[in-house]
Order: C-alpha cells, then structure tokens, then sequence
C-alpha cells in the first residue's frame, strides 16, 4: 500500500507540472502570434522547476539532512524530461 501511495503522489506531481498544455491549446484554438520570446518560456520554466528539481535532484537537500524520507531520483529525472517535452 505505502508504494502504491507514492506512485500517486508522483502522478499528482507530474499533472501539477503539465503547467505548459493549457497553454499550448490556447494558443492553438485562437492561433496566437507572435509565440512567446525563448527567453520568457525558458525563465518560466526554470522558475516553476526550482524547488521541485532542488528536492528531487539534489542528494544533499534539505529534507535529507532533517529527515529520514526517501527521494526517488528518478522521479525528477522523468519530470524534467516531461517539462521539457511541453517547452519542445
């Protein structure tokens, strides 16, 4: 049960940070030009990306030296390449 609760919890996460879909559909029903500049998608990205990429990319984090809890690692591996296939 507890695994299964943290693939939920994953999940959650990866649906949180789909935060470029809704706009990628905006911008196709309404035909939206200019696109926005690579500099203002990039800086948004990074920005929303800090503190997940700091808890679960980093090993020696925060919540490491306070806690016993377990990261996955590979979790922020698939969540950056899933940002980065919305920003593509």
């Amino acid at each position: 049960p507890f695994q299964k609760r943290r693939q939920g919890e994953y999940i959650l996460i990866m649906f949180l940070y789909s935060f470029w879909l809704p706009q990628i559909i905006r911008s196709l029903q309404v035909g939206q030009r200019p696109p926005f500049s690579i500099k203002h998608i990039l800086s948004i990205t990074f920005l929303k990306l800090f503190v997940p990429l700091y808890l679960f990319a980093c090993p020696f984090n925060i919540v490491n030296m306070f806690t016993d809890i377990e990261i996955n690692y590979k979790a922020g591996w698939i969540l950056i390449c899933w940002v980065l296939v919305q920003v593509c």
